[in-house]
Protein backbone atom coordinates (compact mmCIF):
# COMPACT_ATOMS: atom_id res chain seq x y z
CA UNK A 1 0.00 0.00 0.00
CA UNK A 2 1.52 3.20 -1.28
CA UNK A 3 0.18 6.33 -2.42
CA UNK A 4 1.52 10.22 -2.61
CA UNK A 5 -1.05 13.06 -2.78
CA UNK A 6 -0.08 16.87 -2.44
CA UNK A 7 -2.41 19.56 -1.23
CA UNK A 8 -2.68 23.10 -1.91
CA UNK A 9 -3.19 26.40 -3.91
CA UNK A 10 -0.86 26.64 -7.50
CA UNK A 11 -0.91 29.48 -9.91
CA UNK A 12 -1.02 27.76 -13.42
CA UNK A 13 0.40 29.13 -16.99
CA UNK A 14 0.60 28.28 -20.16
CA UNK A 15 -2.38 25.52 -20.97
CA UNK A 16 -1.92 23.45 -23.88
CA UNK A 17 -3.85 20.81 -24.70
CA UNK A 18 -1.94 16.87 -25.45
CA UNK A 19 -3.42 13.75 -26.56
CA UNK A 20 -4.30 10.78 -24.63
CA UNK A 21 -1.64 8.15 -24.71
CA UNK A 22 -2.91 5.07 -26.33
CA UNK A 23 -2.81 1.87 -24.11
CA UNK A 24 0.09 -0.59 -24.38
CA UNK A 25 -0.94 -3.01 -26.95
CA UNK A 26 -3.86 -0.94 -28.62
CA UNK A 27 -4.19 -0.39 -32.59
CA UNK A 28 -5.89 2.89 -33.14
CA UNK A 29 -9.36 2.54 -35.12
CA UNK A 30 -7.91 4.73 -38.11
CA UNK A 31 -4.70 5.95 -37.89
CA UNK A 32 -5.20 8.75 -40.16
CA UNK A 33 -7.61 10.06 -38.06
CA UNK A 34 -5.77 12.27 -35.04
CA UNK A 35 -5.88 11.45 -31.38
CA UNK A 36 -8.36 13.34 -29.24
CA UNK A 37 -7.35 15.98 -26.54
CA UNK A 38 -8.69 14.62 -23.34
CA UNK A 39 -5.98 16.15 -21.15
CA UNK A 40 -5.15 19.84 -20.32
CA UNK A 41 -1.30 20.41 -19.43
CA UNK A 42 0.23 23.62 -16.88
CA UNK A 43 3.05 25.25 -15.92
CA UNK A 44 3.21 25.90 -12.24
CA UNK A 45 5.22 25.83 -9.21
CA UNK A 46 5.44 23.88 -5.91
CA UNK A 47 6.78 27.04 -2.85
CA UNK A 48 8.55 25.34 0.07
CA UNK A 49 8.30 27.17 3.43
CA UNK A 50 11.99 28.56 2.80
CA UNK A 51 10.67 30.39 -0.02
CA UNK A 52 12.13 28.00 -2.77
CA UNK A 53 10.31 27.18 -6.16
CA UNK A 54 10.43 23.83 -7.26
CA UNK A 55 9.42 23.56 -11.08
CA UNK A 56 6.55 21.22 -11.51
CA UNK A 57 4.04 20.41 -14.11
CA UNK A 58 0.21 19.40 -13.78
CA UNK A 59 -1.75 17.42 -16.06
CA UNK A 60 -5.64 17.27 -15.47
CA UNK A 61 -8.06 15.38 -17.67
CA UNK A 62 -10.47 17.88 -19.97
CA UNK A 63 -13.81 17.64 -22.22
CA UNK A 64 -12.79 18.24 -26.02
CA UNK A 65 -14.59 21.45 -25.36
CA UNK A 66 -13.16 22.71 -22.68
CA UNK A 67 -10.52 25.44 -23.20
CA UNK A 68 -7.67 26.04 -21.28
CA UNK A 69 -7.75 28.32 -18.10
CA UNK A 70 -6.03 31.70 -18.01
CA UNK A 71 -2.64 32.35 -17.17
CA UNK A 72 -1.87 33.37 -13.29
CA UNK A 73 -5.65 31.69 -12.24
CA UNK A 74 -5.16 30.39 -8.62
CA UNK A 75 -6.88 26.61 -8.00
CA UNK A 76 -7.13 24.74 -5.12
CA UNK A 77 -5.77 21.24 -6.03
CA UNK A 78 -5.23 18.19 -5.19
CA UNK A 79 -2.70 15.85 -7.18
CA UNK A 80 -0.86 12.92 -6.72
CA UNK A 81 2.95 13.24 -7.70
CA UNK A 82 5.70 11.98 -8.85
CA UNK A 83 9.33 12.91 -7.97
CA UNK A 84 11.91 12.62 -11.01
CA UNK A 85 15.84 12.58 -9.24
CA UNK A 86 17.91 15.30 -10.36
CA UNK A 87 21.34 14.52 -12.35
CA UNK A 88 24.13 13.74 -10.17
CA UNK A 89 25.70 16.96 -9.99
CA UNK A 90 22.76 18.62 -9.84
CA UNK A 91 20.42 19.62 -6.51
CA UNK A 92 17.84 21.19 -7.94
CA UNK A 93 15.14 20.18 -10.66
CA UNK A 94 15.35 21.80 -14.19
CA UNK A 95 11.91 23.20 -16.04
CA UNK A 96 13.05 20.13 -18.14
CA UNK A 97 12.11 17.44 -15.61
CA UNK A 98 9.95 18.53 -12.72
CA UNK A 99 7.56 17.31 -10.35
CA UNK A 100 4.58 15.63 -12.27
CA UNK A 101 1.44 16.01 -10.83
CA UNK A 102 -1.66 14.72 -12.08
CA UNK A 103 -4.93 16.29 -11.05
CA UNK A 104 -7.68 14.60 -8.70
CA UNK A 105 -9.40 18.14 -7.80
CA UNK A 106 -8.30 21.40 -9.59
CA UNK A 107 -10.92 24.31 -8.80
CA UNK A 108 -10.20 27.82 -10.26
CA UNK A 109 -10.71 30.41 -7.74
CA UNK A 110 -13.24 32.81 -9.27
CA UNK A 111 -12.58 36.73 -10.86
CA UNK A 112 -10.18 38.09 -13.82
CA UNK A 113 -6.56 37.08 -12.30
CA UNK A 114 -5.37 40.16 -14.69
CA UNK A 115 -6.94 42.64 -11.66
CA UNK A 116 -4.68 43.26 -8.80
CA UNK A 117 -7.18 42.52 -5.97
CA UNK A 118 -7.57 38.93 -8.13
CA UNK A 119 -5.90 37.30 -5.10
CA UNK A 120 -7.21 39.07 -2.01
CA UNK A 121 -9.98 36.46 -1.75
CA UNK A 122 -7.17 33.36 -2.13
CA UNK A 123 -6.03 32.09 1.60
CA UNK A 124 -2.91 32.59 2.64
CA UNK A 125 -1.62 29.23 2.78
CA UNK A 126 1.78 29.80 0.42
CA UNK A 127 2.68 25.85 0.70
CA UNK A 128 1.16 22.70 0.07
CA UNK A 129 0.63 19.85 2.20
CA UNK A 130 1.91 16.49 1.44
CA UNK A 131 0.15 12.87 2.81
CA UNK A 132 2.51 10.39 1.63
CA UNK A 133 2.00 6.12 2.88
CA UNK A 134 5.30 4.08 2.33
CA UNK A 135 8.36 2.09 3.42
CA UNK A 136 10.87 3.88 5.66
CA UNK A 137 13.66 2.97 2.80
CA UNK A 138 16.94 4.71 4.94
CA UNK A 139 17.40 4.27 8.62
CA UNK A 140 16.88 7.26 10.75
CA UNK A 141 19.76 10.28 10.96
CA UNK A 142 19.92 12.42 13.85
CA UNK A 143 21.35 16.27 12.84
CA UNK A 144 20.88 19.46 15.50
CA UNK A 145 18.21 17.37 16.72
CA UNK A 146 15.90 17.04 14.16
CA UNK A 147 15.36 13.33 12.66
CA UNK A 148 15.35 12.34 9.47
CA UNK A 149 13.98 9.12 7.44
CA UNK A 150 13.33 8.78 3.42
CA UNK A 151 9.93 7.08 2.71
CA UNK A 152 9.82 5.39 -0.91
CA UNK A 153 6.05 4.79 -2.58
CA UNK A 154 4.64 3.92 -5.94
CA UNK A 155 2.03 6.25 -7.57
CA UNK A 156 -0.06 5.91 -10.93
CA UNK A 157 1.22 8.82 -12.51
CA UNK A 158 1.29 9.48 -16.53
CA UNK A 159 -0.39 6.37 -17.18
CA UNK A 160 2.05 4.08 -15.19
CA UNK A 161 3.39 3.11 -12.00
CA UNK A 162 6.30 5.52 -10.97
CA UNK A 163 8.70 4.99 -7.86
CA UNK A 164 9.83 7.86 -6.05
CA UNK A 165 10.91 9.25 -2.10
CA UNK A 166 10.49 11.81 0.35
CA UNK A 167 13.02 12.68 3.15
CA UNK A 168 10.48 13.23 6.26
CA UNK A 169 12.24 15.20 9.27
CA UNK A 170 10.97 15.13 13.10
CA UNK A 171 11.77 18.55 14.27
CA UNK A 172 13.84 18.39 17.56
CA UNK A 173 12.81 21.71 18.91
CA UNK A 174 9.10 20.75 18.85
CA UNK A 175 8.10 18.58 22.12
CA UNK A 176 5.27 17.12 19.74
CA UNK A 177 8.20 14.71 18.70
CA UNK A 178 9.99 14.24 22.29
CA UNK A 179 8.51 10.94 23.48
CA UNK A 180 7.52 9.58 19.87
CA UNK A 181 9.57 6.62 18.53
CA UNK A 182 11.82 6.60 15.70
CA UNK A 183 10.13 4.78 12.63
CA UNK A 184 11.84 0.92 11.81
CA UNK A 185 13.66 0.56 8.58
CA UNK A 186 11.29 -1.84 6.18
CA UNK A 187 7.88 -0.56 7.74
CA UNK A 188 5.35 1.03 6.50
CA UNK A 189 4.02 4.72 7.30
CA UNK A 190 1.74 7.59 7.07
CA UNK A 191 3.17 10.90 6.91
CA UNK A 192 1.66 14.19 6.71
CA UNK A 193 3.33 17.62 6.48
CA UNK A 194 4.68 20.74 4.98
CA UNK A 195 6.87 21.41 1.74
CA UNK A 196 10.05 22.55 3.95
CA UNK A 197 12.72 22.53 0.66
CA UNK A 198 14.18 20.45 -2.10
CA UNK A 199 17.69 19.17 -2.11
CA UNK A 200 18.08 16.38 -4.70
CA UNK A 201 15.20 15.23 -3.00
CA UNK A 202 11.90 17.04 -1.46
CA UNK A 203 11.83 17.39 2.24
CA UNK A 204 8.46 17.37 4.23
CA UNK A 205 8.39 18.74 7.86
CA UNK A 206 6.06 16.56 9.78
CA UNK A 207 2.77 17.29 10.84
CA UNK A 208 1.48 14.03 11.78
CA UNK A 209 3.02 10.45 11.79
CA UNK A 210 1.33 6.91 11.86
CA UNK A 211 3.35 4.03 12.43
CA UNK A 212 3.34 0.20 11.16
CA UNK A 213 0.50 1.12 9.20
CA UNK A 214 -1.37 -2.24 8.79
CA UNK A 215 -4.94 -3.63 8.30
CA UNK A 216 -6.46 -4.74 11.77
CA UNK A 217 -8.34 -7.46 12.63
CA UNK A 218 -10.67 -5.48 14.79
CA UNK A 219 -11.42 -1.86 14.70
CA UNK A 220 -13.75 -0.16 16.38
CA UNK A 221 -15.32 4.10 16.50
CA UNK A 222 -15.82 5.87 19.43
CA UNK A 223 -18.20 8.36 19.29
CA UNK A 224 -19.69 10.78 20.66
CA UNK A 225 -23.02 12.55 20.75
CA UNK A 226 -22.36 16.59 21.38
CA UNK A 227 -25.25 18.99 21.69
CA UNK A 228 -25.43 20.99 18.41
CA UNK A 229 -26.12 24.53 18.80
CA UNK A 230 -29.17 26.32 16.78
CA UNK A 231 -29.25 27.23 13.20
CA UNK A 232 -27.31 30.29 11.95
CA UNK A 233 -29.24 33.81 11.73
CA UNK A 234 -27.80 34.37 8.13
CA UNK A 235 -27.70 31.72 5.42
CA UNK A 236 -24.27 30.97 4.76
CA UNK A 237 -22.32 28.62 2.14
CA UNK A 238 -20.59 26.80 4.87
CA UNK A 239 -22.00 25.81 8.07
CA UNK A 240 -19.48 25.30 11.07
CA UNK A 241 -22.52 23.72 13.25
CA UNK A 242 -25.18 21.16 12.57
CA UNK A 243 -28.89 22.17 13.68
CA UNK A 244 -30.45 19.61 16.08
CA UNK A 245 -32.05 16.39 14.75
CA UNK A 246 -36.41 16.00 15.06
CA UNK A 247 -36.91 13.17 16.83
CA UNK A 248 -37.80 10.39 15.21
CA UNK A 249 -41.13 8.29 15.22
CA UNK A 250 -39.31 5.31 16.41
CA UNK A 251 -38.27 7.77 20.08
CA UNK A 252 -41.83 9.42 19.81
CA UNK A 253 -43.48 5.69 20.32
CA UNK A 254 -40.25 4.90 22.51
CA UNK A 255 -42.63 6.35 26.04
CA UNK A 256 -43.63 9.88 27.15
CA UNK A 257 -39.90 10.24 28.74
CA UNK A 258 -38.51 9.97 25.02
CA UNK A 259 -41.25 12.85 24.21
CA UNK A 260 -40.05 15.08 26.32
CA UNK A 261 -36.35 17.05 26.47
CA UNK A 262 -34.36 15.41 28.55
CA UNK A 263 -32.34 17.76 31.54
CA UNK A 264 -29.28 19.17 31.12
CA UNK A 265 -26.00 18.01 32.43
CA UNK A 266 -25.50 21.24 34.72
CA UNK A 267 -29.13 21.37 36.15
CA UNK A 268 -29.99 18.75 39.14
CA UNK A 269 -32.11 15.92 38.63
CA UNK A 270 -35.31 15.88 39.78
CA UNK A 271 -36.68 15.00 43.11
CA UNK A 272 -38.52 11.28 43.32
CA UNK A 273 -42.31 12.01 44.13
CA UNK A 274 -43.80 9.39 46.15
CA UNK A 275 -46.85 7.29 43.52
CA UNK A 276 -50.54 8.14 44.37
CA UNK A 277 -52.67 5.57 45.54
CA UNK A 278 -54.80 4.05 42.91
CA UNK A 279 -58.32 5.18 43.13
CA UNK A 280 -60.69 1.75 43.49
CA UNK A 281 -62.67 1.26 40.05
CA UNK A 282 -66.64 0.92 40.25
CA UNK A 283 -68.44 -2.08 40.36
CA UNK A 284 -69.06 -3.28 36.94
CA UNK A 285 -73.09 -3.46 36.18
CA UNK A 286 -72.48 -5.88 33.16
CA UNK A 287 -73.01 -8.85 35.09
CA UNK A 288 -74.88 -9.46 38.27
CA UNK A 289 -75.03 -12.27 40.51
CA UNK A 290 -78.14 -13.24 42.98
CA UNK A 291 -78.41 -16.05 45.52
CA UNK A 292 -81.07 -18.64 45.09
CA UNK A 293 -83.41 -18.73 47.95
CA UNK A 294 -84.53 -21.19 50.01
CA UNK A 295 -87.12 -23.57 49.23
CA UNK A 296 -89.85 -23.01 51.57
CA UNK A 297 -91.52 -26.32 53.63
CA UNK A 298 -94.45 -27.90 52.02
CA UNK A 299 -97.20 -27.05 54.28
CA UNK A 300 -100.51 -29.73 55.05
CA UNK A 301 -102.35 -28.30 52.71
CA UNK A 302 -99.94 -27.77 49.89
CA UNK A 303 -99.95 -31.86 50.43
CA UNK A 304 -103.29 -32.25 49.83
CA UNK A 305 -103.82 -29.87 46.85
CA UNK A 306 -101.42 -32.11 45.32
CA UNK A 307 -103.04 -35.23 46.05
CA UNK A 308 -106.63 -34.10 44.79
CA UNK A 309 -104.58 -33.84 41.01
CA UNK A 310 -104.12 -37.49 39.77
CA UNK A 311 -102.95 -38.28 36.46
CA UNK A 312 -105.41 -40.43 35.01
CA UNK A 313 -102.68 -42.92 33.00
CA UNK A 314 -101.28 -43.62 36.62
CA UNK A 315 -103.31 -45.93 39.12
CA UNK A 316 -103.20 -43.94 42.56
CA UNK A 317 -101.81 -46.26 45.06
CA UNK A 318 -102.64 -43.71 48.23
CA UNK A 319 -104.89 -45.55 50.74
CA UNK A 320 -105.25 -41.83 52.10
CA UNK A 321 -107.33 -40.79 49.24
CA UNK A 322 -111.44 -42.13 48.97
CA UNK A 323 -112.67 -42.44 45.47
CA UNK A 324 -116.45 -42.67 45.07
CA UNK A 325 -117.52 -46.23 44.88
CA UNK A 326 -119.50 -47.28 41.16
CA UNK A 327 -123.02 -47.35 41.13
CA UNK A 328 -124.97 -50.79 41.86
CA UNK A 329 -126.40 -51.51 38.33
CA UNK A 330 -123.84 -49.80 36.58
CA UNK A 331 -121.29 -52.04 34.78
CA UNK A 332 -117.77 -51.24 35.28
CA UNK A 333 -116.02 -52.55 32.37
CA UNK A 334 -118.95 -51.84 29.34
CA UNK A 335 -116.73 -53.22 26.38
CA UNK A 336 -115.70 -56.00 28.09
CA UNK A 337 -117.52 -59.33 26.08
CA UNK A 338 -119.34 -61.59 29.15
CA UNK A 339 -117.56 -64.68 29.67
CA UNK A 340 -119.85 -66.93 27.55
CA UNK A 341 -118.05 -65.56 24.53
CA UNK A 342 -114.87 -67.21 25.31
CA UNK A 343 -116.56 -70.54 26.12
CA UNK A 344 -116.72 -70.06 29.76
CA UNK A 345 -119.79 -70.87 32.33
CA UNK A 346 -120.92 -68.86 35.20
CA UNK A 347 -122.65 -71.08 38.22
CA UNK A 348 -125.86 -69.54 38.47
CA UNK A 349 -124.85 -68.92 42.37
CA UNK A 350 -122.74 -66.39 41.78
CA UNK A 351 -124.67 -63.31 42.33
CA UNK A 352 -123.50 -60.78 39.51
CA UNK A 353 -123.76 -57.57 41.69
CA UNK A 354 -122.58 -58.39 45.11
CA UNK A 355 -119.80 -61.01 43.72
CA UNK A 356 -119.93 -63.53 46.52
CA UNK A 357 -121.67 -66.68 46.57
CA UNK A 358 -124.88 -67.64 47.84
CA UNK A 359 -125.76 -71.34 47.70
CA UNK A 360 -126.45 -73.12 50.48
CA UNK A 361 -123.93 -75.34 50.07
CA UNK A 362 -121.15 -72.77 50.51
Amino acid sequence: MSLAIIDGFFALANGRRVAAAPKPGTVPDNPSRPARMLFIEYDTTIMCTNGQHVPARLRVYSHPTNNPLPDNVVVALKAKMYLPSPPSDDTLLSPDAPILLEGIVCEPFPGDPALDSYEESVPSLLSPYVFVVGTVSSAVEISDGNRTFSVSFAEYVRDSIQFSSVVCVLDGKSPRWKNTPSPVLSSCVAVFGLCESFNRSLRVGAVHLALNCRPQDAHSLATSDSPGAGPPTKKRRFQATVSPLASSPANAQAGPSNAQPGPSHSSPPPAATAPEPESPSPPSKSKRTTKPRAAAKPTRASLRSKQAIALPSEPNTDSNQLLPPPAEDEDMYPDVPPPEAFGVSVPPSLDKGKGKATDSSL
